[in-house]
């Protein structure tokens, strides 16, 4: 319940994004361990959901105590008291909200306690929080919304990050832009009440805008990343050798080819470059156009077997120039 599955990343040579792909459940999760989170990020977390996180065995008996009386004065539910290990509790296990789950919660969070240390209960909150639509996670919700990783977040993202669990419809950034500016700006000027970031930090956060759209999944060198997925499984987050400039050329030139090919008879043509010394892929396409159904274009031709005659014909063309019988442009 607590390792869920993961969706599948893979990586240019530089760690740039060429393609998700998701797990089987449908939602976008990109695991991350704390030292690849921002401490900013870290800081509003913890100030926001649990400020003695690192002092109580799961259960906080003041929080509990002060959420009773702000609840009992406002005679409705207005704070619940939870710390993060009961957060982590109920997103593994998610209940209706009433006295029986909540103590179920409580105990299910010292059983936590008992088994992780602090930082792994935190990257598990981290790693589970929703953050709306099928974005789970701030490594998720880092690139979907920013772009980046979360090592990368500024004050004025991870206070969007932090307010948007708590209500993903409400305090969407791109539905609802004015309600998501309050929400994080009224969060920034409690972080500079409470002395955790500065005044000028907070202006400087304050005056950032919102993201404007989500962004969409990566979707480059098709063929490529489907062989990778298909040699290396899924769940994972891998680099590999494709070098983006490379593939971009490779692409670009097989397109501007395409009328010149099909005027010959020839439907499709694909392309591997390799690194000679390492023996490395650095571009690969499998066909003219990905999405060219009328022409097969989905079919990754540089896998395609091929008779031996046709494998052995480079070999003969290359000998031939050796030799002097032809010239590369006859």
């Amino acid at each position: 319940l607590l390792d869920r599955p993961a969706a599948t990343v893979i990586l240019d040579r530089e760690d740039t994004p060429l393609r998700f792909f998701l797990p089987h459940d449908e939602m976008w999760r990109f695991p991350v361990s704390l030292h690849e989170v921002s401490s900013t990020f870290t800081a509003t977390i913890i100030a926001s959901e649990d400020q003695r996180f690192r002092l109580h065995p799961g259960v906080d008996p003041l929080a509990i105590l002060r959420a009773a009386w702000s609840n009992l004065l406002a005679w409705e539910v207005v704070s619940g008291g939870s710390t993060i290990t009961m957060q982590v509790a109920r997103l593994a296990e998610p209940r209706p909200r009433t006295f029986r789950s909540k103590f179920i919660e409580a105990f299910r969070a010292m059983q936590l306690e008992q088994m992780y240390s602090k930082d792994e209960i935190l990257t598990l909150y981290m790693n589970m929080t929703p953050y709306g639509g099928n974005v789970v996670g701030v490594g998720a919700a880092s690139w979907f919304y920013f772009g980046k990783t979360p090592d990368r977040l500024s004050l004025a993202e991870s206070a969007l990050l932090t307010v948007l669990p708590k209500s993903p419809s409400r305090y969407d950034p791109v539905k609802h832009p004015e309600e998501a500016r309050a929400a994080r700006d009224f969060y920034l000027e409690l972080l500079e009440d409470k002395g955790i970031f500065d005044v000028d930090e907070v202006r400087e956060a304050r005056a950032q805008s919102l993201p404007d759209l989500v962004l969409k999944a990566p979707f480059k060198a098709p063929h490529f990343t489907q062989m990778v997925l298909d040699l290396e499984g899924k769940g994972r987050c891998i680099t590999t050798s494709l070098d983006s400039f490379s593939q971009r050329v490779v692409e670009e030139k097989l397109k501007e080819r395409e009328g010149w090919l099909r005027g010959f008879g020839i439907e499709n043509a694909a392309v591997v470059v390799l690194d000679n010394e390492t023996r490395e892929i650095r571009a690969m396409a499998g066909s003219i156009r990905f999405f060219d159904d009328a022409h097969h274009g989905q079919i990754n031709g540089t896998l395609i077997k091929r008779s031996p005659g046709s494998s052995l014909k480079p070999f003969l063309y290359a000998l031939a120039m050796d030799q002097g019988h032809i010239v590369p442009q006859s």
